[in-house]
């Protein structure tokens, strides 16, 4: 919440070299609280993250306060919202709930994507993947919307594509949600590549989440591989293998980051 600002409050917005970027008089009063309960003197507190798009093109995301309370496990607990400043047209992100994540640069712009919880818990409760494209030229798409999709984990990121991961953790919500291992691209198409694994559980775990089944990751020639207890399956090829304890100890004894249960 603290540190040098890009942008500035004044009068109920924040600007950016003399251009209203949002209006937040709807946060003034828990505003107020938090800058009571936690002695900040400051007419306004919030937090920002700029992210350079192209050379007349930027993103601009907000961390702005709820609750006095802080949580235990998330820290401030707060609204998220973010804009687009392209040409000194100012455009907010609708349906962005999440502060994001991580991004991939492009020549043509940029992907940005919040984190998406693989299981239901408090810490992660909130964590809906969400992935968003921003074209140099200020056009943006959010995969969300373009997918009907609830949750979008991205598994790899390279340039103008990203091969991501689409579910539900939630039963009740997921009937016509897209779902499954697909490529996602700038242009705003997309492509399947396979449905997920089917769970062993489908009516109380129809993502399989119970199964531990959204555990996915991508090897080197890109395919799609589910780990489940000791058993390995590529996706993409159909191949499946189940690996000894001793083997994959072996595997990991000179690995300084991922190491083994005991070893």
């Amino acid at each position: 919440m603290d540190g040098t600002k890009t942008t500035k409050y004044k009068d109920g917005q924040i600007w950016l070299n003399g251009i209203s970027l949002l209006n937040v008089q709807k946060w003034e009063e828990p505003n107020r609280s938090f800058r009571e309960a936690h002695k900040r003197n400051e007419t306004f507190t919030y937090a920002e993250d700029v992210f350079e798009i192209g050379p007349d093109t930027i993103v601009v995301q907000f961390l702005l306060p709820t609750s006095s309370t802080l949580n235990p496990i998330t820290g401030v607990q707060g609204d998220h919202p973010a804009v687009l400043i392209q040409g000194g047209k100012v455009t907010l992100l609708q349906g962005l709930n999440r502060p994001f994540y991580d991004s991939q640069n492009s020549e043509k712009g940029k992907w940005l994507w919040t984190f998406s919880a693989t299981r239901v818990s408090a810490r992660s409760f909130n964590d809906v993947g969400q992935i968003y494209w921003v074209d140099k030229d200020g056009t943006t798409r959010n995969f969300n919307t373009i997918l009907n999709a609830t949750y979008l984990r991205v598994l790899y990121a390279r340039e103008d594509r990203l091969l991501v991961q689409a579910y539900d953790l939630f039963r009740q919500n997921s009937e016509g949600k897209q779902s499954g291992y697909l490529w996602l691209h700038s242009n705003g198409t997309y492509g399947k590549v396979t449905e997920l694994t089917p769970s062993r559980d489908p009516i109380n775990s129809p993502t399989a989440s119970g199964d531990n089944l959204l555990s996915a990751f991508v090897d080197s020639k890109l395919g799609v591989l589910v780990v489940q207890n000791n058993t390995i399956t590529n996706l993409s090829t159909g191949q499946s293998r189940v690996w000894w304890d001793y083997e994959l100890r072996a595997l990991v004894k000179d690995d300084p980051i991922g190491g083994y249960p005991g070893q």
